[in-house]
């Protein structure tokens, strides 16, 4: 099993917090090579599966060890460590059956390995993402790109899972070809010449230049087409409050300091200086109380903008809501007046946010509230038709789904509001991956829905991501151990979604689940064990 343990090695070094790009096409190569090498039998198929088990039960630990500690202040030592293994579990298992699917399907030459197993890391970055109630998606190897979102443009036409399936069958394409090298496995017909060996190879870098390629293209073209709209610009302000585990565990703490400290990092912002204000997703988590209404409320009208806030409801027998509202800086067309509810979170950490939030879909409730929403016009945004913007409440970016359903319903700018302090590794670097991982998925979604993105945090940065991945850049008002507010412009995406958002990402997944199934099924074609020596 060296081979899958070093291809589960090479997918974390690959991905934040520190990504090595350059390891993404060639990690799953150790992989392939040995299921490559594999027997053409039923007891093939199980070494494949557990196979799978190891290399994603080891990748889901190494990339997600910081499960147990993210957990323990919400859930105690035994709950989060039995919520991580459950993830790290789930991961190990989905990826043992896909990859049982792909030896399946490459038995008696029925797929070719690479077309294959890029097939299978498709369906892992759309199955488990797109599950009801238990959905929880973690990062693929297109996430390793996030430094250079030029190479994640392919992603605006099938999706970041399309962009995974290709670096896995380039690593897959390597992988046979090194197993096929002269010497190894003679009885196998596809050493029956030097182009036929190196095909898959050719073929996984003329895929790979050509989506770079495309990507370069794109950035360039939304970028000139960016600067040539006048006025087309929106000046955002976010908040980012310092915060760790111990400040939030204690209520009492936390309901005396994140107050203050929104109240201080408002006065940085100078009345008329931003068309709205993002603060983070409900940064006292009360429910029995008004503090982030009341606070939005005061500021909204005293600085003249509009302000986004995250806060929870609690509701009777039906646990709680996690919403974001939106306070009016003055009087409103709207029905629900000056404070009205833009989104309510539909995608519920498993385990830990399902722990408070019990009933929550229980009793009859309306539908959860989920789509695009304006800002009032009373910002003087200047912009035709007032775009519209869609909110992601934390966990929810991670789920690029979610982002695709309010691109299509008109969307042109999200905003991600988030809670990061529960995530904050002692000493930063290797142990910040938490939230250096969080924040690569604003990238992501970025690309993928060609939007602009805004961002603001407890416990994490504040920021802006252009609608081709690049940080926006802005100026940033510190308050010493309060936090800093970010100061930005950026230019809503194109009115148009992308192909992804309009269905080609879930396109992609389910092609890629169906020729999995397929192949498994498909006649062989009577091709020669492979051999093991």
């Amino acid at each position: 099993m060296i081979g899958p343990l070093l291809s589960a090695l090479l997918l974390t070094l690959s991905l934040p917090p520190h990504p090595l790009p350059l390891l993404a096409p060639v990690a799953l190569a150790p992989l392939a090579f040995h299921l490559e090498r594999l027997p053409a039998t039923a007891a093939g198929t199980r070494s494949a599966a557990m196979a799978g088990i190891v290399v994603g039960g080891g990748h889901a630990v190494l990339l997600l060890h910081w499960l147990p500690g993210a957990a323990l202040p919400l859930m105690g030592p035994a709950q989060g460590v039995a919520a991580a293994f459950a993830v790290w579990g789930l991961a190990a298992a989905l990826t043992g059956v896909g990859l049982a699917l792909v030896h399946r399907g490459t038995l008696g030459g029925r797929l070719p390995l690479p077309l294959s197993l890029g097939a299978a890391w498709i369906a892992l970055g759309w199955v488990p993402a797109s599950l009801p109630t238990v959905g929880f998606p973690w990062l693929g190897p297109e996430a390793a790109l996030v430094g250079r979102p030029e190479l994640l443009g392919l992603a605006d036409l099938v999706g970041g899972i399309g962009v995974a399936g290709l670096l896995a069958l380039t690593g897959g394409a390597l992988g046979q070809w090194a197993a096929r090298w002269p010497g190894r496995g003679e009885g196998d017909p596809g050493n029956s010449g030097p182009v036929r060996r190196a095909g898959w190879v050719v073929l996984a870098g003329l895929l790979l230049a050509g989506g770079a390629g495309y990507g370069f293209h794109r950035a360039g073209q939304l970028a000139f087409n960016g600067e040539d709209i006048p006025g087309d610009v929106l000046r955002v302000a976010a908040l980012s409050l310092e915060a760790d585990p111990d400040l939030l565990t204690d209520r009492e703490l936390r309901e005396q300091r994140l107050p203050a400290g929104i109240h201080r990092l408002s006065r940085e912002l100078g009345p008329g200086e931003a068309d709205f204000v993002l603060w983070p997703e409900s940064p006292t988590g009360m429910v029995d109380g008004p503090m982030e209404p009341a606070l939005a409320r005061h500021w909204a009208r005293r600085s003249g903008t509009p302000v986004i806030f995250g806060a929870l409801a609690a509701r009777s027998e039906e646990g709680r809501a996690n919403r974001i509202l939106l306070a009016s800086s003055g009087p409103s067309p709207d029905p629900g007046g000056p404070l009205r509810v833009v989104r309510e979170k539909r995608r519920l950490v498993p385990i830990v946010e399902r722990a408070y939030a019990r009933g929550l879909r229980a009793g009859g409730r309306p539908p959860p509230v989920e789509g695009p929403f304006r800002w009032w016009p009373e910002s003087g945004s200047g912009l035709p038709g007032e775009p519209q913007a869609g909110a992601l409440i934390c966990f929810e970016a991670l789920f690029a789904g979610e982002a695709f359903r309010l691109r299509r319903r008109g969307a042109r700018i999200l905003l991600l509001p988030t809670n990061e302090g529960w995530l904050v590794g002692p000493g930063g670097g290797v142990l910040d991956s938490a939230r250096r991982q969080h924040r690569a998925a604003a990238v992501l979604r970025a690309v993928e829905t060609r939007s602009a993105v805004v961002r603001s945090a407890v416990g994490g940065p504040a920021g802006a991501w252009s609608a081709i991945g690049q940080p926006v850049p802005g100026q940033a008002r510190s308050v010493e151990g309060v936090g800093h507010l970010y100061l930005g412009m950026v230019r809503p995406g194109p009115e148009r979604a992308p192909l992804a958002a309009r269905g080609g990402a879930a396109a992609t997944g389910l092609a890629a689940v169906l020729l999995l199934l397929g192949g498994a099924s498909l006649p062989s074609r009577n091709r020669p064990p492979r051999s093991r020596v």
